[in-house]
């Protein structure tokens, strides 16, 4: 037995342990973003329950990469399971109100922490000022902590775009248990994150079935399924990862913006518009973009006002 079909044959038995016991089937529905992990813990769901009439929700945010969406009603075309949100959100309006995501939802956060209470003792060890932690702030954006930083920041982007309309949806639905396509290895907090189950008391609200998986598994299952892909990850784009577009957490954006310069600028400068000041900071630090690329998206945007 190779390493895949060994770990293929856990996570199915592990899916039906789950099922057997918080009946998966009538109470759970699947995060459904049309990247891979997604797609991957919906046909792994397949596999392991099959005939299963489980809901695949996609959130439509409204800031989503065209691809993603061609690909999503594809498969809505393919799979009736397959359910449209939308927030309804004036994401402009949002951004400016609650404030916008920079470098990390962490960071974000505590940003904010900060432009509405102050110094605290979390960001007293975020700065380094106090004892250890795992994340801690990169010297570079230390400013932002001083009240001469004036842009708003805010972590909610997530929350008021896909977890609050996915929190009404499952009140509706009753189908209180989210699966998602989460994996350790994509890095970041999800490494402090081990378990595949996460409850709210005795309640089980997250079920991440994905999580041990590699991301050979991964590239492994699609291809022996010879399932189709979002072109986001073929030629000419190669990305490694989806979300939303031009997201400022994206630790690959200098890349992906340059990637849609060149083979999508309307693309390009949608997502300048909706994250200009941000995109403006980062060129300013030198920090995730620069002000070459960010001169040649607004070279590219010029050209039709």
């Amino acid at each position: 037995m190779t390493d895949f079909e060994f770990m293929l044959q856990d996570r199915i038995t592990k899916i039906r342990s789950m099922n057997d016991l918080y009946d998966l089937k009538n109470n759970a529905y699947v995060s459904f973003s049309g990247g891979k992990d997604s797609l991957v813990a919906s046909l792994l769901l397949d596999k392991a329950l099959p005939e299963n009439n489980i809901p695949r929700v996609f959130f439509d945010t409204g800031i989503e990469y065209q691809e993603i969406r061609r690909f999503v009603f594809s498969q809505l075309a393919m799979d009736k399971r397959i359910r449209v949100l939308k927030s309804g959100v004036n994401i402009k309006q949002m951004l400016e109100e609650d404030g916008y995501p920079f470098k990390s939802k962490q960071h974000s956060h505590n940003v904010a922490i900060y432009q509405h209470s102050g110094m605290t003792r979390t960001n007293e060890m975020y700065l380094g000022r106090a004892e250890k932690t795992n994340f801690l702030c990169p010297k570079i954006l230390e400013y932002q902590f001083t009240p001469e930083f004036t842009l708003k920041l805010s972590d909610k982007c997530c929350y008021r775009l896909k977890k609050e309309v996915a929190a009404k949806w499952e009140k509706e639905s009753k189908r209180p248990i989210c699966i998602t396509g989460m994996r350790m290895a994509e890095g970041g907090y999800r490494n402090y994150q081990s378990n595949c189950a996460v409850f709210e008391g005795k309640d089980l609200k997250k079920f991440h079935p994905l999580k041990p998986c590699s991301d050979n598994f991964v590239e492994t299952f699609l291809k022996e399924l010879r399932y189709p892909i979002c072109d986001l990850y073929k030629e000419p784009f190669n990305f490694k990862r989806t979300g939303c577009l031009g997201c400022p957490f994206n630790i690959n954006l200098k890349a992906e913006l340059t990637k849609l310069l060149e083979y999508s600028p309307k693309q390009a400068k949608t997502a300048y518009t909706i994250w200009k000041p941000v995109y403006d900071e980062y060129a300013r630090l030198n920090y995730r973009i620069d002000n070459q690329l960010l001169e040649e998206i607004k070279k590219e945007k010029a050209k039709n006002v």
